[in-house]
């Protein structure tokens, strides 16, 4: 078999530009991104999807739809965090791409759990909830208590505040968005803050 020349590049490119395969063969379902999704907020984007020269993906379409939710809240607003992410651009030909695309995808199929070492390292994880929610077949009370897991009242509140204090801090960041405003009588347009507009949104500010 001919041992294959090409070499890859890694580079930095804006999320936008990215196009995922449009006969992409795998199911990327919303359960699969949001664990995904859940990942990178806890590891950080850490594995780089791997495009064409066309900046087409080859392998990475679930991590794509992962980092476009994490870009943007219920109200439609970007944040620029996955802004522009790593890439790993392949010089694979065409025929080549098509074929691991699937090659990929199925070779992660072949492999198992060793079990006592999945153990071992489920019982090192600092949260026992980040357990819970990547393995979620794994029992509360019966399977934690197994891995010598126990989650306590403070750990729950702990998570929670965590929670709330992300919640807070988008909603700042809502809060201080800068919106263009345009005058119906005159017509000339000048900036507010969301905050401001909620805080006056009864005064005529001189309309």
């Amino acid at each position: 078999m001919e041992t294959p020349t090409e070499t890859n590049k890694l580079t930095q490119i804006k999320l936008s530009k990215i196009q995922p395969y449009w006969r992409n063969p795998r199911d990327n379902n919303d359960e699969a991104v949001q664990k995904v999704m859940e990942s990178i907020e806890t590891y950080g984007y850490q594995v780089p999807i791997i495009v064409d020269k066309d900046n087409v993906i080859i392998a990475g379409h679930t991590r794509f739809k992962a980092l476009q939710r994490l870009n943007s809240d219920k109200d439609g607003k970007l944040y620029k965090s996955f802004d522009t992410i790593a890439v790993i651009v392949s010089e694979m030909d065409k025929k080549k791409a098509k074929e691991f695309r699937v090659v990929d995808n199925k070779t992660s199929e072949y492999s198992n759990w060793d079990i006592d070492n999945l153990t071992l390292e489920l019982k090192e994880f600092i949260d026992p909830l980040t357990v819970q929610s990547f393995f979620p077949e794994i029992n509360l009370e019966a399977g934690f208590k197994d891995l010598d897991f126990e989650i306590t009242d403070e750990q729950v509140e702990k998570k929670e505040k965590e929670l709330e204090e992300q919640f807070e801090k988008k909603s700042e960041e809502r809060q201080d968005a800068t919106l263009e405003i345009m005058c119906p009588h005159c017509l000339e347009t000048f900036e507010m803050s969301r905050k401001d507009i909620l805080t006056n949104r009864h005064l005529e500010k001189g309309f």
